[in-house]
Order: structure tokens, then C-alpha cells, then sequence
């Protein structure tokens, strides 16, 4: 049996043009995002979906609706999609915190911020409940629309790669990755495709 595994980053925000954390703070979809998930939604329609699961926030989940609209599926909202909680620091400007850190972006990733949410307990949910997902829908094609840091944690984990390559890796908005996982064997397809936005 193989499954698919759709990886699906949500549309632009209003707070993503102005790089501004989201974490956990429930921006919706602008109209930038939606005509993105309207050009991916096209793309999708062929890729043959089964299941559909998104975060509950609803930037993922509005872009899922958009991604299903003509699929007749009905989408799961599991919490531990959401985004990492950055507490403190959501809504500031990306430069703002770079001024803080002078750069060195990767402690900042790794500090457990004020309000907020390890980055271990955050890979830990994540994973947890794509193993979830990976153990009832065995066989099927299943698209998940969530977030640039839950992506970049499940890649990571499909590629088996080393968790320091987590820092820094970049997932453009309605991106598509697509992972197939038989008999415990993992093959990539590809990683962060935007050619339908093109």
C-alpha cells in the first residue's frame, strides 16, 4: 500500500507581505492568497485527493476550502497543524527580530519564547499527529494544508534530515510538496513547487 502525502503551504496574508510572526494569531487569507489558492486549486483537481486535513486557523483551513471546492471531501481541522506559538513575538517584523538577534536566527528559533512554545514541544506535536495521519489513512492521497514551520518540520522528518537544517528553509505560500510512503520507504516527488503560480 502507499500513501501520498500532499504537503500544502496556506495562501498570503496580509501579515506575511509585511513580514510580520504569525504563529498562532489567526490572520486570514488576503486577496493575494486567495487568487493563490484559486490558481493551485486547479492544479489540485487532478491529483486525485482522498483525504483532506488542515490546521484550525484559518489562513490553512480557508485555503483548504478554496483547494476542495469542487473535490466533495470534507476537511479535517487538527490542532496540532497549527503553527508553532511564538507568544511574544507575533506580530513584529521580521527585521525587528533579526535587530535583536543580530542574525543569528537559529538561537532565536531554538529559544523557547515568553508566552510561547518550544521548538522541541513544537516538532514533537507535529510529528505526533502526522504519524496519526500516516496510520489511519493508509493507502490513500492525502492533502495537508498547514504552515512554513509545520512543513519544514515534516520534511525534514520525511527526509530524514539532520534537525539543525531546520533553520532557515523557506516555504513560499501555497507551495507543494508531495512525499510517497510504502512499506515504511519514503520517496520525494518534490519540494516547494510554486509553478502554479507562474
Amino acid at each position: 500500500m502507499k500513501t501520498t502525502i500532499v504537503l500544502v503551504r496556506h495562501g498570503q496574508t496580509t501579515w506575511n507581505k509585511e513580514h510580520r510572526f504569525q504563529g498562532q494569531t489567526d490572520v486570514p487569507l488576503s486577496e493575494e492568497g486567495i487568487r493563490q489558492a484559486k490558481l493551485l486549486a486547479k492544479k489540485i483537481k487532478d491529483f486525485k485527493i482522498t483525504k483532506v486535513c488542515t490546521s484550525k486557523l484559518k489562513r490553512a483551513y480557508h485555503t483548504a476550502e478554496i483547494l476542495t471546492e469542487n473535490l466533495n471531501l470534507a476537511i479535517e481541522k487538527i490542532k496540532d497543524f497549527n503553527e508553532r506559538n511564538y507568544g511574544e513575538y507575533e506580530g513584529k517584523l521580521w527585521n525587528d527580530i533579526k535587530d535583536i538577534y543580530k542574525e543569528n536566527m537559529e538561537e532565536f528559533f531554538e529559544k523557547t519564547p515568553k508566552e510561547g512554545e518550544s521548538q522541541i514541544n513544537f516538532r514533537k506535536r507535529v510529528i505526533a499527529a502526522f504519524n496519526k495521519i500516516i496510520c489511519r489513512y493508509k493507502d490513500e492521497k492525502v492533502l495537508m494544508v498547514c504552515h512554513g514551520g509545520v512543513i519544514n518540520i515534516l520534511v525534514n522528518h520525511l527526509s530524514n534530515a539532520p534537525e539543525e537544517e531546520l533553520v532557515g528553509k523557506r516555504y513560499p505560500n501555497t507551495c507543494v510538496s508531495i512525499f510517497h510512503i510504502e512499506e515504511g520507504k519514503v520517496t520525494e516527488e518534490i519540494i516547494a513547487d510554486i509553478s502554479h503560480l507562474a
